[in-house]
């Protein structure tokens, strides 16, 4: 029998291919319908938003990253700015800027000789504030 494994859980009998999975034959017990399970999967996101989900999230592994969010939720900055801030080498922020970039969470904007980043929206800043605001509960 095939093992679907993502990230540290593995899912046995859990083929997440096929559009309409069927249950391991030898669970004979069902805890809802089968109206109600074909509702619930017919409303399950699409599979590129789950996609970009989980693509954001794996950018907000880094703690760095998580960091940059929050300093930018509260004013636009420069590189220089979160160097500063955060302790870190030039070109660690700015490795950390483009992947933020790569993933449409921070947007920047330049003035003269010097590229100031922010936020790209409100979901962004929700985002960081829900996740922090959970992390300390």
């Amino acid at each position: 029998m095939p093992v679907v494994k993502s990230g540290l859980f593995s899912y046995p009998n859990c083929n997440m291919t096929e559009k309409n999975p069927t249950p391991d034959k030898g669970n004979d017990f069902h805890s809802i319908s089968s109206e109600k399970a074909r509702s619930l999967r017919d409303h399950l996101p699409p599979s590129e938003a789950v996609q970009t989900a989980t693509d954001i999230f794996q950018t907000l592994s880094d703690p760095k990253r998580v960091k940059i969010l929050h300093l930018l939720s509260k004013e636009e900055l420069c590189v220089h700015d979160l160097t500063t801030l955060l302790g870190c080498s030039q070109s660690s922020i700015s490795h950390h800027l483009k992947i933020l970039r790569m993933q449409k969470l921070v947007k920047k904007r330049k003035e003269g000789r010097v590229i100031y980043y922010s936020l790209i929206d409100s979901h962004v800043l929700n985002l960081v504030e829900e996740c922090l605001t959970h992390a300390n509960h």
